[in-house]
């Protein structure tokens, strides 16, 4: 029998048999001050030795008092073995153990927390909006009174039939064609309300939702053909580096159908994005003739596209999702072969990258806009003063709110992808706004200072 050093004064409370996997790092690491200190715990004493623990009553954890070793003592006192095996063993041990108490504390809080995210989101969804506005805009108010930022927030209708017709000008959208593309969104009925509402604010527009032949069975197809043209496409082998060849399928469908139907300007967007303003069309439209391309003879006018994927300084990541130009122009800027990678998103986002090593990978909208460049004559070159250039000669930027957008891909907060860089925590992903581009394209101080913010190219991002 071993005895630790303070048992005679303590009463067992109970003893139970316990084999050597059993036991946690506190019972360990008694193990080793009780053991000889010549004695090696090797594997198969682990195996084949049944210890007999009795433990007395301590606060928060217990002590072991007595060890009871039943066989092959003697065998392993005569070892020539060391305790550092033992020593490295129990480190280990202790480690893993820690490891997974700490992972398992992190996924019990997280499952806790988004139980009482979705009560409370359960419970909000039960009142009605013009209280709810109400509710936010206290917990906001407080919020700006005690917290550490400001908070504002947004309520747009779920349904096309919950937002009111209120238009001073007259439509002007007889020649446009609205592609919207990709998978079929049915939480909320999503596409299907899109398209509804495109159809109640752009009565003359011609829509076309651009989806996989797969949704065609679904019975939301046939409602969606009560709205607008449905074109289905099968899905490409090679889906392309973060799925850009399945992209091109529907966007390219939709587009050849436009140009068939002889609508001179075309509208692409995505299925699980919306547009609000109802002027939209008309604002697009007058934006593209009052800003004509110069010294290019290949393009009809500038395409125009959104701030909210549009960085400063990530070259050539510019917003693929949303785009409004003459129907020929966008035709030529997806008419490109298929990229012949498979890589997706998650891959890329497994280990950090400088911001040069993602565009010379050429991801995503990085290979559409690069290669549109070089069709149209442009240099693609992966640097600011290529990029920049590219964007006054060819494009418009437009901000968000210009067409009242909606896309909830990533998170609800209004400024989800490339942010404000005045006080956006990763600003190699601000974005470049309205304003930005104006400067730009004026007459005056229209030149970046690309010396100032070189350096960025090889600093790694955060995603």
């Amino acid at each position: 029998m071993i005895r630790s050093r303070s048992s005679s004064s303590r009463q067992p409370i109970k003893s139970l048999g316990i084999s050597w996997p059993q036991l946690n790092p506190f019972m360990v690491s008694q193990l080793r001050i009780l053991l000889p200190k010549h004695l090696t715990i090797d594997k198969r004493f682990v195996r084949s030795i049944k210890i007999l623990v009795t433990v007395v009553k301590k606060p928060r954890w217990g002590t072991v008092t007595n060890f009871f070793i039943t066989k092959n003592i003697r065998r392993l006192e005569n070892k020539n073995e060391f305790i550092s095996n033992f020593s490295k063993e129990r480190t280990e041990k202790k480690m893993i153990y820690k490891s997974y108490i700490s992972n398992a504390s992190r996924r019990v809080i997280k499952t806790l927390i988004g139980l009482l995210l979705r009560l409370i989101a359960n419970a909000l969804s039960l009142i009605k909006p013009h209280n709810l506005i109400k509710i936010l805009g206290k917990l906001a108010y407080e919020l700006n009174e005690k917290g550490d930022g400001f908070v504002t927030f947004h309520i747009r209708p779920k349904k096309a039939n919950e937002i009111e017709i209120d238009s001073i000008w007259k439509q002007n959208d007889e020649d446009v064609g609205i592609v919207v593309q990709g998978p079929y969104v049915s939480t909320n009925n999503f596409t299907l309300e899109t398209v509804k509402l495109y159809k109640r604010i752009f009565p003359n527009a011609q829509i076309v939702l651009s989806t996989w032949a797969s949704h065609e069975v679904e019975q939301s197809m046939q409602d969606l053909q009560k709205y607008c043209t449905v074109i289905y496409s099968t899905k490409p082998e090679t889906l392309g580096s973060h799925n850009l060849n399945l992209q091109k399928a529907t966007t390219l469908a939709g587009i050849s159908h436009m140009k068939g139907q002889g609508r001179l300007f075309c509208l692409k967007t995505r299925t699980d994005q919306r547009i609000y303003r109802q002027g939209a069309l008309s604002y697009l439209k007058s934006l593209v003739a009052a800003y004509p391309v110069k010294n290019n003879t290949i393009l009809n006018g500038r395409i125009v596209e959104l701030s909210i994927t549009s960085c400063r300084y990530r070259p050539w990541s510019l917003c693929d999702m949303f785009q409004f130009g003459y129907t020929d122009d966008l035709y030529l800027m997806w008419d490109f072969k298929n990229d012949l990678r498979n890589r997706s998103a998650s891959e890329y986002a497994s280990k950090p990258y400088k911001v040069i090593d993602i565009v010379n990978e050429n991801v995503a909208e990085i290979f559409v806009h690069r290669n549109f460049a070089k069709t149209i004559g442009l240099n693609d070159s992966a640097d600011y003063p290529s990029y920049y250039d590219f964007i006054k000669s060819a494009l418009i930027l437009i901000d968000k709110e210009e067409v009242d957008i909606f896309w909830s891909k990533y998170t609800a907060q209004e400024y989800n992808w490339a942010g404000i860089p005045q006080y956006n925590e990763n600003q190699l992903l601000g974005r470049l706004s309205h304003s930005d581009w104006h400067i730009l394209i004026s007459e005056i101080n229209n030149q970046p200072d690309f010396k100032k913010f070189e350096y960025r190219l090889n600093e790694y991002e955060v995603l």
